[in-house]
């Protein structure tokens, strides 16, 4: 049997998701339930959603990520990062961000992220 995975392994994995641009596999690290809420508003369920994830990975078809810190609190976690992301025409937006989630069963259920919508 394994051990449950980490917030940051959660994170880790998910963020792995994105990098490549999978959109479903990005969708399945939220539970069908979730919540996720950014500076440009709150999105409910898998499916408003992908409505974030799908625009984002067309402009900006390349994406490194690190995370530089979490500090986890029973099933609460904050997950501080540094992003770059390449847009379709080459330019890069560099991005710092923290995520504070909530997880059930090993996927976020809420998740609100704090970044500068404007670096985009």
């Amino acid at each position: 049997m394994s051990s449950p995975m980490t917030p940051r392994q959660i994170a880790q994995s998910y963020w792995d998701a994105e990098m490549r641009r999978d959109t479903d596999a990005v969708l399945e690290h939220f539970h069908p339930d979730a919540v996720l809420e950014t500076p440009n508003g709150v999105l409910r369920g898998r499916d408003e959603i992908r409505t974030f994830y799908a625009p984002m990975f067309e402009e900006y078809p390349t994406l490194a990520v690190r995370i530089v810190r979490d500090i986890t609190n029973g099933d609460w976690a904050m997950l501080e990062y540094d992003a770059v992301l390449t847009r379709a025409d080459g330019k890069v937006a560099p991005l710092q961000g923290c995520n504070v989630v909530n997880f059930r069963d090993e996927m976020f259920y809420y998740l609100r992220g704090y970044f500068d919508p404007s670096a985009l």
